[in-house]
C-alpha cells in the first residue's frame, strides 16, 4: 500500500509517501517527507512538495493506492488547501480519500511517546479558546473535538494525562491553576502528515468523503458596505 498524506492546518505544511509495499514492519517501509516551516504560500507550494515526495521514491501518481489528508481544526485557510488538493487529487487518480483530525493525528504521536497514558491534545486557537480533544490510552476518542473556552478547558483533563500540541503549555498552567495534577507536557507537537499517513493506512475508506472539521467560523468577516454606495442591484 503507497499513502500519499497532507496537511496545512497549522502554521506549517507537510507532505509525506508511505510505501507499505515491502510490509508494515518498519524495514519494509519506505517513508519520504517534505516539510515548509513558512507560515504563508502553502498553496503555491502545496504541490511542487508533493511531485518531489513521490518522486523522491521513483513512483508516479498512478502508484498511489490512498490519498490522505488532515481535516482540522486549524487555519481556516490551510484546512480548505489541503483538503481541496486532496479531494482533486482522489478524484482525478479514482483512489479513496481518508480524513484524520488535527487533534488525532498530534494526539497519537504522544501517545507513541507515552504508552498507556491518556492523552489530550490541544491547539491554541487564540481568542481565549482551545481547540481540544480527549483519547484513553488505547487511542478511543473521548469525545469529539471542541473549542473550548479557558475557563472551562482544564476541567476536561483527566488525572495524568498527557498534554500534547500548541495549546498544552497553556492547559497545563490552567490544570496547575485548579489543583489538577497532568502527565508530561509537550508543547512542540505539531501536525505531522508521516502520522497521518499511518493512521490512514490502518484505517478502512468511508463511502462519503471526510469533511473539514472547522469548529468555528472563519476570522475574516465581509466587508460592510461603505456608507454613501449603493448596495449590488441597486
Amino acid at each position: 500500500m503507497r499513502i500519499l498524506a497532507l496537511d496545512t492546518a497549522g502554521s506549517a505544511a507537510s507532505v509525506a509517501v508511505l510505501d507499505l509495499s515491502g510490509g508494515v514492519a518498519a524495514a519494509g517501509e519506505r517513508l519520504v517527507v517534505r516539510f515548509d516551516p513558512s507560515p504563508t504560500g502553502h498553496a503555491e507550494r502545496l504541490m511542487t512538495m508533493i511531485t518531489e515526495a513521490i518522486g523522491d521514491l521513483s513512483l508516479v501518481p498512478a502508484d498511489l493506492d490512498r490519498i490522505a489528508v488532515s481535516l482540522g481544526p486549524g487555519s481556516f485557510t490551510g484546512v480548505r488547501i489541503a483538503v481541496a488538493t486532496a479531494r482533486g487529487l482522489a478524484f482525478a487518480l479514482s483512489r479513496p480519500l481518508i480524513g484524520v483530525g488535527s487533534l488525532e493525528a498530534i494526539a497519537a504521536a504522544s501517545r507513541a511517546a507515552h504508552p498507556g497514558l491518556p492523552v489530550i491534545a490541544a491547539i491554541d486557537a487564540k481568542r481565549d479558546t482551545l481547540y481540544l480533544q480527549g483519547f484513553d490510552h488505547a487511542g478511543a476518542p473521548l469525545g469529539p473535538a471542541r473549542a473550548v473556552p479557558l475557563a472551562e478547558a482544564a476541567a476536561l483533563v483527566p488525572a495524568g494525562a498527557v498534554l500534547t500540541g500548541s495549546g498544552a503549555d497553556i492547559l497545563a498552567d490552567l490544570s496547575r491553576r485548579a489543583g489538577l495534577a497532568t502527565g508530561p507536557v509537550e508543547p512542540g507537537r505539531i501536525v505531522e502528515a508521516a502520522t497521518i499517513a499511518r493512521i490512514a493506512a490502518a484505517r478502512t475508506p468511508e463511502p462519503v468523503a471526510p469533511e473539514p472539521i472547522y469548529l468555528r467560523p472563519p476570522d475574516a468577516k465581509p466587508q460592510k458596505r461603505l456608507p454613501g454606495l449603493l448596495a449590488p442591484g441597486s
